[in-house]
């Protein structure tokens, strides 16, 4: 897997290893970090969407879901 360079690439991955454990393509190990990914895949969606919230606030930019760049660049 890439290195995820947005938000919307980090949601997909952790889709993805959620999905797997639900087909049963990987094991419980890995189940119970899918289940981790899904739990973290809603705090991502969460937290984009409190960002756009304050960008419309501050009169700034707002980038469409899932465009955020992570970290500088």
């Amino acid at each position: 897997m890439k290195i995820a360079k947005t938000m919307g690439e980090l949601r997909s991955q952790c889709a993805t290893v959620f999905a797997g454990a639900m087909n049963g393509d990987i094991d419980e190990k890995r189940g119970r970090l899918a289940l981790k990914a899904a739990a973290v895949t809603a705090e991502l969606y969460q937290a984009e969407t409190r960002s756009r919230l304050v960008a419309v606030q501050l009169k700034e930019a707002v980038l469409p879901l899932g465009k955020q760049p992570i970290g500088d660049e």
